[in-house]
């Protein structure tokens, strides 16, 4: 556990920056860095998916939204993950954003599932099932580690806030 010494703690404060950030942030926002980064090759490919699938196709009205969330999370996963790491205010915002992004991915990555199970013939709904249900665990608890994270980095962001309010007022 990173300790925080008073004279670091009135050097932050004083030019309204977050103070050093926990083992605990850093890690889970460097695999949300990684992660976000795998973006830069999904989101390509997502495009040339769309191209890929037949018109007709139930799953082509889904893969629109899943270019745009690829695109979108590619920029404020990053953006969000490098301010944190830089301990800048505005990455408690973006971080939060991209909690809420990659959660509506989630649910994007759900439709996507019931589409595919909806139009496949029964020998492979199991597979499929099973293969979706384990890759959204996992994408559920990386985004439950993930969100502890940016909130643990808003508690610091919001005690710099104070500080500086109360540095303003003197």
């Amino acid at each position: 556990m990173n300790t925080i010494n008073s004279s670091d703690l009135e050097n932050n404060y004083r030019n309204c920056e977050v103070p050093a950030i926990s083992g605990f942030i850093k890690t889970w926002v460097i695999v949300g860095l990684v992660l976000s980064s795998f973006r830069l090759l999904f989101a390509p490919l997502s495009v040339v998916g769309y191209f890929a699938i037949e018109d007709g196709d139930p799953m082509k009205f889904t893969v629109i939204p899943e270019i745009l969330s690829h695109f979108i999370l590619l920029i404020l996963g990053l953006w969000a993950n490098i301010s944190i790491l830089m301990r800048k205010k505005i990455g408690y915002v973006l971080g939060k954003a991209n909690v809420v992004g990659i959660s509506l991915s989630i649910v994007l990555g759900v439709l996507q599932t019931a589409v595919m199970v909806q139009s496949n013939d029964q020998k492979n709904v199991l597979a499929m099932i099973v293969g979706a249900s384990f890759t959204m665990i996992i994408r559920i608890v990386l985004i439950v580690f993930y969100g502890l994270a940016i909130k643990k980095y808003g508690q610091l962001v919001a005690s710099v806030g104070d500080t500086c309010a109360e540095q303003q007022n003197e």
